[in-house]
């Protein structure tokens, strides 16, 4: 996944706060095949081919955005477990204060 522009609070992925002004992998996905991103107000959603879910952006509006059940900050693509462990995402959509998502099974 390569993603450029503002860094500011950790929108990029890129785990620093330069902004890049060129496109620019992010390292800590080039492991993953991403199938899918969606981009929200304030924060970054990503699904792996395997129906994995990563979200991540400075915890100050996070309001429980990222679904790692705290409000801390991930500057970097952190993998969403809990209650999707065992489940496999295949698509989700950001709003400005919420997250939708509907895994390979139909929930």
């Amino acid at each position: 996944m390569i993603k450029w522009g503002e860094e500011s609070g950790g929108h990029l992925g890129h785990g620093g706060g330069a902004h890049a002004v060129h496109p620019r992998l992010v390292e800590s996905l080039s492991a993953c095949n991403i199938d899918y991103i969606a981009c929200g107000e304030f924060y970054t959603c990503a699904i792996s081919m395997a129906g994995e879910l990563y979200t991540w952006v400075d915890g100050t509006h996070n309001a429980g955005l990222l679904g790692h059940g705290t409000d801390d900050s991930h500057w970097v693509p952190k993998r969403v477990l809990g209650p999707l462990e065992g489940l496999q995402v295949a698509y989700v959509t950001c709003g400005t204060w919420h997250t939708a998502m509907i895994t390979l099974a139909g929930q």
